[in-house]
């Protein structure tokens, strides 16, 4: 069975940390159930300060339609209105949590206002670091519906723990260009494991990573809806299929705006290309090249242009004698 997270995600989820707090509340024993619930823990009563990281804990125990303790989920937020309210924390399931109705105690912990980055956006900050004396509201949810859990001995902790910096280089806009190169070819599907017999436009960019490691490779098309493929060593368009490595259509963050190819195991000194075109045979535009990763991508020139480049230089010192 399917079972769905009702509240967003939007604060940063697993981080350890909050070891320093400064503000603690017991919230007591509540009844959870499938309607998110909002209690206010008295912002006045929290001392002023800009509180960066929190620690929840509780013990958990199932009560009627069938709870897991993986669907014991809460929120702080800045209103008892989920529609208009401030995420400060939004953590989803506990680590410590369970596919089943067994009795556990649960905890959290993570930070408030906490940067992140993703190969598509960038930078982004994830909920809101909580100012004391503000409002403040703790809600919580058995997503399951129709059931209902005991969580009791509510701990919630705030502290001033600076949130870790994002992992990974991000390597925004290596490499830029457009599609619109009068080059065709039979785009293969994103797996590789067939050739479409659609031909659109195509552009081919060679390039390498500074540190061997997982990789991020993202295509940004923002006026058309481009298709993203990554090869191995060599790449021929007339056989597409060769040397295949990763493919994607559409981002998981931008849609038809972008294409990700993720988890790449990419190795320094190796060569790969980076073959932007489109869903479409008809589309085609400009495009810019993101990474993310524990290095850099950058874009190896073709050997014509070394060669170029190593005249020029030559060039130049003759006229300097």
């Amino acid at each position: 069975m399917i079972r769905n997270r009702v509240l967003a995600v939007l604060a940063v989820a697993g981080l350890a940390g909050a070891a320093s707090a400064q503000y603690n509340v017991n919230l007591g024993t509540l009844n959870v159930t499938s309607t998110p619930t909002p209690l206010s823990l008295d912002g006045s009563m929290i001392p002023a300060g800009t509180y960066t990281s929190y620690s929840v804990s509780l013990d958990w125990t199932a009560g009627g339609g069938g709870p897991w303790s993986n669907e014991a989920i809460w929120a702080l937020t800045s209103t008892n209105d989920l529609g208009t309210a401030v995420f400060h924390a939004d953590p989803g399931s506990s680590p410590d949590a369970q596919n089943n109705g067994n009795p556990i105690t649960l905890t959290w912990n993570g930070f408030m206002g906490a940067q992140t980055v993703n190969v598509e956006t960038g930078f982004t900050t994830d909920g809101a670091a909580y100012n004391g004396g503000d409002d403040l509201f703790f809600f919580s949810l058995q997503s399951w519906a129709g059931s209902d859990a005991t969580w009791s001995n509510v701990n919630v902790t705030l502290g001033f723990d600076a949130p870790p910096p994002p992992a990974g280089t991000f390597t925004e806009a290596w490499a830029s260009g457009t599609t619109a190169t009068g080059n065709t070819w039979a785009r293969p599907n994103a797996a590789g494991t067939s050739v479409s017999t659609v031909t659109p436009q195509f552009d081919v960019i060679p390039f390498g990573v500074t540190v061997s490691g997982t990789y991020d490779i993202a295509s940004i098309t923002p006026d058309h809806d481009g298709f993203l493929h990554i090869y191995t060593g060599a790449f021929d368009s007339t056989d597409p299929l060769a040397n295949f490595l990763a493919g994607n259509d559409d981002g998981p963050i931008l849609g038809i705006g972008s294409s990700v190819t993720a988890g790449l195991e990419l190795v320094a000194g190796e060569t790969y290309f980076a073959v932007i075109s489109a869903f479409g045979a008809a589309q085609a535009g400009a495009y810019t090249m993101n990474a993310l990763g524990p290095g850099a991508a950058f874009v190896i020139p073709a050997p014509g242009s070394l060669a170029l480049l190593g005249l020029g230089g030559l060039a130049i010192a003759r006229r300097r004698r």
